[in-house]
């Protein structure tokens, strides 16, 4: 009944459910596919439902589907349909493209609709904060069983997480929100007392996650912040990357060197754990990343135009790999992850015109959120959006070293975070708000 009469409420139940699904393989460990239970049975009649009513009602959003960042989100989604149809393994590419069309038709389409009362986003955030809070302590006090140590530390969060780096993306993901949040609950004791409970919740389970990646990001947004503060223009931000870039480049060779010769290895203490993120000799994570990097730019380089096909890098990247590369964890099948990157992935699976496209849609949501804040009068609109981009900003940075958008956790966070941002732009840009 939901389903067909409050899609609303189903959104917001499948939002809950995110941090605290299962893999269906848990039950079904010789399934040959698998899925996240209940999350994604959810998303697939969710997005046959609202297609159906599209086509039925014809009462398309236009203020939304003629926005910027969807026109690239559907020239995203088509590329990769074109993509699929060339695929090496069609089968297999078909199967992802099915998955990204439920997750953005969910958590974009689908909430763009709903986050049309401003409310409503603030109401999104808590609910999947709140079961994120609940995954976070049970984790702990399982963690807190053998003293938080670093090796229990990769697989302690199942099976609600894969491992630590998905479980301390999500993490990361969350903070620049819950600073937002605890703004907004600032006149309300009760609820500032509990925000500031939630984020000290957060902060422990992502200090105990000893996830490099998702420490970084947050320190990256806090700099992201700082330079919105100043008012710095994103062309002038653009400019300072490419100049790095031009320095960097000729000086390789000798950076090459100094990380081969940092020793670090990854610990529980965090001074030696962090300084491990620059260790390609001797961390066996690292040498393996560099070595999944390798292949899909040799992967890329044999399939420029269309790549190998959606979500098949995983069954093609073996023969690319190079005996000197290889780490003592490298596999032939893949069961360590996928490419790592969620900018490598694409061009190897989708060609150039895949990452461009991937790169646009990040370009026009970056763009689309500073301009509500530096524009918007509304000054719910500007902090909700200040707080969503940064979140999404550690997220940008996570994606150079893992690639997590085809879990139900990670894509409730970041199609959602971008929907939220261009509904403040389309709805709530100069509105009145009253609460």
């Amino acid at each position: 009944m939901l389903l067909f009469y409050s899609l609303d409420t189903i959104l917001l139940i499948i939002a809950f459910c995110a941090p605290l699904s299962i893999p269906l393989r848990l039950f079904y460990p010789t399934l040959g596919s698998d899925l996240s239970l209940p999350t994604e049975p959810l998303l697939i009649l969710v997005t046959g439902i609202y297609i159906f009513k599209l086509l039925v009602d014809r009462n398309i959003p236009k203020k939304i589907f003629y926005h910027p960042v969807s026109y690239i989100i559907l020239l995203y989604l088509l590329w990769m349909f074109i993509s699929a149809m060339t695929s090496t393994l069609p089968i297999v590419s078909f199967k992802f493209l099915a998955n990204r069309l439920w997750f953005i038709t969910s958590f974009y389409f689908l909430a763009s609709a709903f986050f049309a009362k401003s409310s409503n986003i603030t109401k999104y955030l808590w609910v999947y904060i709140i079961a994120l809070t609940i995954v976070v302590l049970i984790t702990l006090l399982r963690h807190s069983q053998s003293q938080f140590s670093h090796q229990t530390a990769y697989t302690i969060m199942k099976p609600f997480f894969d491992d630590h780096t998905s479980y301390g993306a999500v993490l990361a993901f969350v903070i620049p929100p819950l600073f937002g949040l605890l703004y907004l609950n600032k006149s309300n004791l009760k609820y500032y007392i509990f925000t500031i409970g939630i984020i000290g919740i957060i902060f422990v389970g992502l200090f105990f996650s000893y996830t490099r990646a998702a420490w970084l990001g947050v320190a990256l947004s806090f700099g992201i912040w700082i330079l919105i503060k100043l008012r710095i223009k994103f062309k002038v931000f653009a400019l300072v990357v490419v100049c790095l870039a031009l320095v960097v480049i000729p000086f390789q060779t000798e950076i090459y060197v100094m990380l081969r010769s940092n020793k670090s290895d990854s610990s529980s203490n965090f001074t030696t754990q962090f300084k491990s993120m620059t260790n390609i000799k001797t961390d066996d994570s690292n040498v393996e990343r560099l070595n999944r990097w390798s292949c899909a730019w040799r992967m890329f380089l044999d399939k420029p135009i269309t790549g190998f096909g959606p979500g098949t890098y995983m069954f093609k990247y073996a023969p690319y790999q190079r005996s000197w590369e290889r780490s003592v964890i490298s596999t032939n099948t893949a069961s360590l992850g996928n490419s790592h990157s969620e900018y490598l992935g694409p061009l190897a699976e989708q060609g150039l015109l895949g990452l461009l496209l991937y790169l646009a849609v990040i370009f026009a949501t970056v763009r689309t959120a500073l301009r509500v804040i530096n524009k918007a009068t509304n000054k719910r609109s500007k902090l909700i959006a200040l707080c969503l981009i940064l979140g999404l900003f550690t997220y940008y940075l996570h994606g150079f070293m893992n690639d997590f958008l085809d879990m139900d956790k990670v894509t409730a966070l970041f199609w959602g975070f971008t929907a939220a941002i261009v509904c403040l732009d389309v709805y709530h840009f100069d509105e009145v708000v009253v609460e």
